[in-house]
């Protein structure tokens, strides 16, 4: 489920990116829109490639430890 939330950043940063070529806005707004295609893409191939539940556990119990 988590592979496919990070689809809305990937539309988020290509909407974002063609509204700034079609509307002329500054290059730093498309620098931010291409951070939410990397996030996006980045995010997807992580938890589209975990393969169990102990995967899951592995990569996300370093950030609930203190």
């Amino acid at each position: 489920m988590n592979a496919f939330t990070n689809i809305l950043f990937l539309y988020l940063g290509v909407k974002g990116i063609r509204s700034c070529r079609k509307n002329g806005h500054d290059a730093i707004f498309q620098v931010a829109f291409l951070g939410y295609l990397l996030v996006g893409l980045g995010s997807f191939l992580f938890h589209s490639t975990l393969k169990c539940i102990l995967d899951v556990i592995h990569a996300t119990l370093p950030a609930h430890i203190r």
